[in-house]
């Protein structure tokens, strides 16, 4: 198997960390943010792919917390299948297609899927509520592991 350093740009392009903007450079610099961050660490079956349904953020009044589609980002992968907003929408049906879901190709450990959602620092969120993959017939996409963090700090696993 070879390295990055080897020559071979699949490898190189997989391993490459991205460094995240700024807030001052993504035109946040105005804005104070806390960064709710889920680290999908397993699925349940042997699949590479993993997947949520959906993520909704609640505050202290147990209010739910409307996050713009632009506040959400995923990093660590590469082929994920959808845009990640989807996570943000969800009907009081739940969501049955795979149109509706996010999935992504599951890196190899030590990297792992991390799903990023921007949050105003003035707003507590208290409550994080996560609807696992579920499409049909597509067990074993579903997430098994995870870690929330809040900015850098790990507070569930």
């Amino acid at each position: 198997m070879g390295s990055a350093a080897s020559g071979c740009p699949e490898q190189a392009a997989a391993h490459t960390t991205r460094r995240e903007p700024t807030l001052a450079a993504a035109g946040l610099g105005h804005r104070r943010t806390q960064r709710i961050r889920l680290r999908l660490l397993s699925s349940w079956g042997g699949e590479r792919q993993i997947g949520l349904s959906a993520v909704e953020l609640f505050d202290s009044n147990d209010e739910k917390i409307e996050v713009e589609p632009s506040d959400i980002s995923v990093r660590g992968v590469r082929g994920d299948k959808g845009d990640p907003s989807r996570l943000l929408s969800r009907d009081k049906n739940g969501s049955k297609s795979e149109l509706d879901m996010w999935i992504c190709t599951r890196p190899l450990p030590p990297l792992y899927p991390d799903v990023d959602i921007l949050v105003s620092a003035d707003i507590l969120v208290a409550r994080v509520r996560v609807y696992n993959y579920g499409a049909g017939n597509n067990s074993g996409k579903e997430v098994r592991e995870m870690e929330l963090f809040v900015d850098d700090n790990r507070r569930w696993q």
